[in-house]
């Protein structure tokens, strides 16, 4: 490749992410663009779907699904894709085959959190990171602290609402 920018096509490879689906009839003709204008570097996909694979079965099928999916269609129009980049957290640890990826970018892989938990990717004693914050108060009545570490700092994600591990207290509605 020898153009001054490199660019790479989101795929969406389960229907909850950015991205052009792989059956799309505009990702050849914007893969073709993209190849004349010497840019064309890859494709990248994330299984945002692996979110709700609660088995080992389920995040492995997710990853395969992940890596067959993001490159298939522009090369079976004869177009190069250096770059296949794929990730997501319970994907990468799941993954048995990356044959044709070079790239693997998953979130947390490394830090976990009570999604990965509860979806049986690691335990919660595998979670890397936490926040030290004062307790100032208590809702007992709700199982709730009150801290001084503000809604930021513990993020508003409530990512776990549906999830079998999660933070004590109501579930929002």
């Amino acid at each position: 490749m020898t153009g001054d920018a490199i660019t790479q096509i989101e795929i969406d490879c389960d229907g909850h992410r950015g991205g052009l689906k792989p059956d799309a009839p505009e990702l050849t003709a914007i893969g073709r663009v993209l190849h004349d204008a010497r840019c064309l570097d890859g494709v990248l996909a994330h299984a945002g779907e692996s979110c709700f694979a609660f088995s080992t079965e389920d995040q492995r099928l997710a990853a395969k699904n992940e890596r067959d999916t993001a490159a298939e269609s522009l090369r079976a129009a004869g177009l190069p894709v250096d770059t296949v980049s794929v990730g997501s957290t319970p994907t990468a640890h799941a993954a048995e085959d990356l044959t044709g990826v070079t790239e693997l970018r998953a979130g947390n892989y490394v830090f976990f959190d009570l999604v990965m938990a509860g979806l049986g990717v690691c335990q919660l004693d595998d979670l890397a990171l936490s926040i030290v914050v004062t307790v100032i108060g208590h809702r007992p009545e709700y199982g709730w602290i009150i801290t001084d570490g503000g809604r930021m700092a513990m993020s508003r994600d409530r990512g776990t609402a549906n999830q079998p591990q999660t933070a004590p207290g109501p579930k929002p509605e």
